[in-house]
């Protein structure tokens, strides 16, 4: 976002996110890896939202938190994630751990 403030819209993804559609929760992903970053406010307010989307049943749904956890994971993130990211490694589908190489690798 070239330096810009991009707390107007911080919150409207973390409300897209929260959404059972997986059109809005797309949506909602795409602007937390573009507005946010590892020193955003809000960014810990995700953690709880990814890690319940991270035991998802829909393969779909745990590809995008994953992909959006490879783009702005903190350390605080990953301390509080990585059991869940090596569980879905260990149990998941090749569809989704495709995703989680993806993680170790970026």
């Amino acid at each position: 976002m070239l330096g810009h403030d991009t707390e107007f819209g911080q919150m409207e993804c973390l409300k897209l996110i929260t959404t059972n559609t997986f059109m809005e929760k797309r949506i909602g992903y795409l602007g937390l890896t573009q507005l946010f970053h590892e020193k955003s406010e809000v960014l810990m307010m995700a953690t709880h939202r990814i890690k319940s989307d991270l035991n998802s049943s829909s393969n779909y749904i745990i590809s995008l938190a994953l992909i959006a956890l490879s783009e702005v994971c903190t350390t605080e993130m990953c301390r509080e994630l990585v059991q869940d990211v090596l569980k879905i490694m260990h149990s998941g589908s090749s569809f989704v751990k495709k995703k989680v190489i993806h993680i170790y690798i970026t």
